[in-house]
């Protein structure tokens, strides 16, 4: 059975709390903690992925080598591009700014290993 979601005019903030350098309100509803977390973090981790980019590759896992060498193989940039591997096969490519991502992301139709890429910001 799926536990009803509390509306947001029914919750009444009691606290304000700091964990992980992240700024939240909490307060109880129905015997569970409930907590709010506040726009200024949300836009800080947007302003810190903003420069990356999600790529998959339609039927095959490549491994992060050779993601690595699909990537860097797209143009020089100034620092290298950090290659993360997410959960069944994406993986998230973070680049030194928006100019080199876009770089990447406009010089397709990609393809590796013989399969289309998907890559989106």
């Amino acid at each position: 059975m799926e536990r009803e979601r509390p509306r947001r005019a029914n919750q009444r903030y009691r606290e304000e709390e700091v964990h992980h350098g992240i700024a939240s309100s909490s307060a109880t509803v129905d015997g569970e903690k409930v907590v709010e977390i506040l726009p200024k973090d949300v836009a800080q981790d947007n302003e810190k992925w903003a420069q990356s980019i999600v790529v998959y590759v339609v039927g095959t896992d490549p491994t992060i080598g050779a993601m690595e060498r699909f990537i860097m193989g797209q143009g020089t940039f100034s620092t290298k591009p950090i290659i993360l591997y997410h959960v069944d096969g994406y993986f998230v490519v973070r680049f030194a700014n928006e100019e080199e991502r876009d770089k990447v992301l406009c010089s397709g139709p990609h393809h590796l290993l013989r399969r289309p890429v998907i890559m989106k910001p």
